[in-house]
């Protein structure tokens, strides 16, 4: 819990205090100019943020207050043009993945039975997000996730 969720809230608050010393912008969107806020704070949460993972409680307890954590800075700081959101990725091919499928091969057959496209995500495909999620382009999306699973949350697992 204090790495993944004390850590993320401690880092929140700091991030607002910074943002909120700033100068609100705007935007020349087709539509006319808009506000777009102070800042935005995008978290990294879990796929597991939604749903629980066998063997895993502090883990998914952690990524579950994440979420909690995210949807209540995006309220608590609205209101002084920040915006909060988070990025939930499942498995993302890293060093530490690489270190587990190692020492344990029964997590790259879950990996292929469990992801429509059989394979870990690529780090981009999680880091992509997170311009799109600071840009103008998404000014009125606050105190949300993106999901990026490819699919695994959109259907219930049956052992």
């Amino acid at each position: 819990m204090d790495v993944n969720t004390k850590s993320l809230m401690l880092c929140i608050r700091a991030q607002a205090a910074a943002m909120r010393k700033q100068q609100p912008k705007t935007f020349q969107s087709r539509s006319g100019e808009r506000d777009i806020g102070r800042g935005v704070i995008v978290n990294l949460a879990s796929a597991n943020s939604f749903a629980g993972l066998p063997g895993k409680m502090c883990y998914t307890v952690s990524k579950h207050a994440d979420m909690a954590l995210t949807k209540t800075a995006a309220m608590d700081h609205a209101s002084e043009g920040i915006r909060c959101n988070a990025v939930c990725p499942i498995w993302v091919q890293t060093p530490l993945l690489d270190v587990e499928l190692q020492k344990n091969l029964q997590v790259q057959t879950e990996i292929d039975a469990i992801v429509p496209i059989k394979r870990a995500a690529k780090c981009e495909e999680v880091s992509d997000a997170i311009p799109f999620l600071c840009s103008p382009a998404a000014s009125y999306i606050n105190g949300t996730s993106l999901v990026i699973d490819s699919a695994i949350t959109t259907t219930i697992r049956l052992h």
